[in-house]
């Protein structure tokens, strides 16, 4: 049976974006999984679902993009990567060829609209679009939306069939929230050097300030922290961060104008200079723009307050894995689609007070202004596994 977790459900860029290249962006240290040795077909199967082929092709695209995740326990995961994806896989067709039997399977224009959304979400708080997190990570928008958006859409649709959200709900949702949720603040994209000292940082400021390149003194023994590439944050600054800790960066990048350097100041474990790229001004988010995240969030929060939806949706995925015609060309994988075919019994739903197990999370609302600095992004993915 699909293993539903809370916050799988076309939650914001913030959850669903990230942790989709959490699971599918770099080569993972559990091995392929494969035994067979050749050339990649783009007609050979590894797998049928029902009939369904997953090609070889498939497989390895998906492998050479696989990262273990953590496991309940704590740690990553030590499953071979190539069970676990095709694993994943194999419940990916099960979902969608249950959408497509009750008439739910997303169309074009619902995949393709639920990548916008995406891409709002992820403008609002990221300097690095959606496209070139995606091409970090190995993917293109297409592998994306067929990979991840498809099949998360269909888990949605199968669960709130016949629950309905009117355009007056979400008008009404919009008009509440307007200021706290669709109001985005002045926002700044920053640079930054980072000394140990105050004078290794003003001798720094001065290297600049006579013309040196950024990258230079960036890459310059006294730039003690180099986790972010050029020293680039991939998060949009907000001038409303609530944090007092904050200040210091905060007074920085109001009093430096874009495209020149700061003043040393002490910031975080260290002394900083830094330059602005760019600044954003105040916006407030047209309702036609954020209309499908607030329809999806809705239908969400209306699926939590009704357990048996849940509940009957665990039921029909158990069902469609009981009763499905898994076949394998590789024996390794044959344990793997035993424990598929014969899941453990479903867990008791909770009560209307807590979330039923596996509910979807509701989608977070849109941070107000730019995000906290955060840590670097992942870095690229190393060389794809090697192709049996």
């Amino acid at each position: 049976m699909l293993n539903l977790q809370r916050g799988a459900m076309l939650t914001a860029v913030g959850v669903m974006f990230a942790g989709a290249l959490a699971g599918c962006n770099q080569g993972g240290s559990g091995g392929s999984g494969g035994s067979s040795t050749g050339t990649v077909s783009s007609s050979a199967t590894v797998a049928t679902v029902n009939g369904t082929p997953i090609t070889q092709a498939d497989f390895y695209n998906q492998l050479q993009i696989y990262r273990p995740q953590g496991n309940p326990m704590g740690g990553m995961s030590t499953e071979p990567a190539g069970v676990a994806v095709l694993r994943q896989m194999i419940q990916t067709q099960l979902i969608e060829q249950a959408a497509k039997k009750d008439g739910v399977y997303p169309t074009d224009a619902q995949i393709d609209q639920q990548f916008q959304n995406m891409k709002l979400q992820n403008d609002r708080n990221s300097t690095k679009t959606i496209e070139d997190q995606l091409q970090l990570n190995g993917m293109s928008p297409d592998s994306f939306k067929k990979n991840v958006i498809a099949p998360q859409l269909c888990q949605l649709l199968e669960l709130t069939k016949g629950i309905t959200v009117t355009d007056a709900d979400v008008k009404a949702y919009y008009d509440l929230h307007k200021t706290d949720q669709f109001t985005v603040s002045d926002a700044a994209h920053i640079k930054r050097i980072q000394a140990a000292t105050q004078a290794d940082a003003q001798d720094i400021a001065d290297q600049l300030s006579k013309g040196a390149s950024w990258d230079t003194v960036y890459n310059s023994p006294k730039s003690t922290d180099k986790s972010l590439p050029g020293g680039d944050f991939p998060q949009w600054i907000g001038s409303d961060l609530n944090n007092p800790q904050a200040k210091p960066l905060l007074d920085a990048i109001k009093s430096t104008d874009v495209g020149k350097y700061s003043k040393p100041f002490k910031f975080a474990t260290g002394y900083w200079v830094i330059t602005v790229v760019e600044k954003r001004p105040k916006s407030v988010l047209d309702e036609s723009k954020v209309a499908g995240l607030i329809r999806d969030q809705l239908l969400q929060q209306k699926v939590q307050t009704d357990p048996s939806k849940i509940g009957a949706f665990q039921e029909l995925m158990r069902n469609k894995a009981t009763t499905a015609d898994i076949q394998v060309t590789d024996p390794q994988y044959k344990t793997m689609v035993q424990q598929i075919t014969n899941p453990p019994a479903a867990p008791q739903m909770g009560g209307p007070g807590a979330p039923p197990p596996g509910a979807p999370a509701p989608t977070p609302p849109p941070a107000a202004g730019g995000a906290h600095p955060a840590p670097a992004p992942a870095a690229p993915a190393p060389p794809a596994p090697k192709k049996p």
